[in-house]
């Protein structure tokens, strides 16, 4: 079972423990990767400028995959001339190493900027 949270843009969805296993952000949050604007284009224009900055995609049904960076950008169905409606990070996991150091890490490289 999932529950999910949603503010500011930014839907968590947690698992039975209480632990966030998903972060979304939509509506009017603005992001970015690599010089790229991720969210409200059509999903063609998203494709071809994040290959042509020599970023690894890969096209899905509905659902653009950035690998390198941990991290997919969504449409409401499959279509190039749709517009994005979000992204989609895993939650971050312990780095290893000792326990005590409480460092999470996060899928590198996405930078959030305000509308």
């Amino acid at each position: 079972m999932r529950l999910h949270t949603f503010f500011c843009g930014v839907v968590l969805s947690y698992d039975v423990d209480g632990s966030v296993v998903r972060i979304a952000f939509t509506g009017r949050t603005s992001l970015g990767h690599a010089g790229v604007p991720l969210l409200g284009r059509p999903r063609g224009a998203v494709r071809e400028q994040a290959r042509d900055q020599g970023l690894r995609v890969v096209d899905r049904e509905a659902e653009l995959v950035f690998p390198d960076a941990g991290f997919s950008v969504l449409t409401a169905r499959d279509g190039d001339g749709l517009p994005t409606t979000a992204v989609v990070l895993p939650a971050p996991v312990a780095a290893p190493g000792p326990a005590s150091t409480g460092r999470r890490e996060g899928p590198p490289g996405v930078c959030l900027r305000a509308p």
